[in-house]
């Protein structure tokens, strides 16, 4: 059973000072603390297909995960899917872009959440 979640905030910077932010996943643990260790999983240039790994602790757990980059338009839209499999993976996400006045830009990030194993089996029941 997925689960879905969005937020928005508007950030002082121009649009493409943003998306490249974003778009480099190293820079994670800078705004996200449950973010412990990424890096890229290949050498080459960030876009479409770029593979990251990380370390994420949430709820007191500490798992592994893989990020695919599967949609990278500049600077507007950028979409990922988890390759990993966990106790609540991320089978879609990402980030949308627009200019929010003179320097400004709204972020707005969505995630669809899918648990696996016997607790979302109960609950999907439900």
């Amino acid at each position: 059973m997925a689960s879905d979640f969005s937020g928005s905030a508007v950030i002082d910077r121009p649009i493409e000072a943003v998306f490249a932010f974003l778009a480099d996943g190293t820079n994670d643990p800078k705004f996200s603390p449950r973010v412990k260790e990424i890096r890229k999983a290949a050498d080459g240039p960030i876009g479409a297909g770029t593979v990251f790994e990380s370390k994420v602790k949430d709820a007191g757990m500490t798992t592994t995960r893989r990020f695919e980059l599967t949609t990278f338009d500049a600077p507007t839209t950028i979409r990922w899917a988890e390759r990993s499999k966990n106790m609540i993976t991320v089978p879609g996400g990402g980030y949308d872009l627009e200019p929010a006045g003179e320097g400004q830009t709204k972020v707005t990030v969505h995630n669809a959440f899918e648990g696996h194993g016997s607790a979302s089996s109960y609950w999907a029941s439900r």
